[in-house]
């Protein structure tokens, strides 16, 4: 990579990272990935990190895109009364959006590489 002045980084499931990597290094995208949680369920993810010229930015979107698919699954919770007297005796579930890719493109000012 000659010169950089855009950054993608994109969160996604920890179980798409691969496909997503090999598609994006597939396309000419070199990416540097970094393991992540957070989040409402507090899941493993990817946060993967691209650099690129400006001209660059609408492909690798749309191959990050083709990977934003967002399900919706149940999830068992313990809810709780007010106050630490009140504890959960059953649990409910309640439905939750999981997947996709969380993505921001951000200018880069400076780019090295040695």
């Amino acid at each position: 990579m000659e010169s950089c002045n855009k950054m993608i980084i994109a969160i996604v499931q920890d179980s798409d990272y691969q496909d997503i990597v090999s598609e994006l290094n597939e396309n000419g995208f070199y990416a540097t990935i970094l393991k992540s949680s957070g989040g409402f369920l507090r899941r493993a993810s990817t946060t993967i990190m691209v650099g690129l010229e400006d001209g660059r930015v609408d492909d690798c979107i749309a191959l990050l895109r083709k990977h934003g698919e967002r399900i919706e699954r149940k999830i068992e919770a313990f809810p709780t009364g007010f106050g630490s007297a009140h504890f959960a005796t059953s649990s409910v579930e309640i439905p939750v959006k999981i997947g996709g890719v969380t993505l921001f493109v951000l200018d880069v000012s400076h780019f090295e590489k040695f």
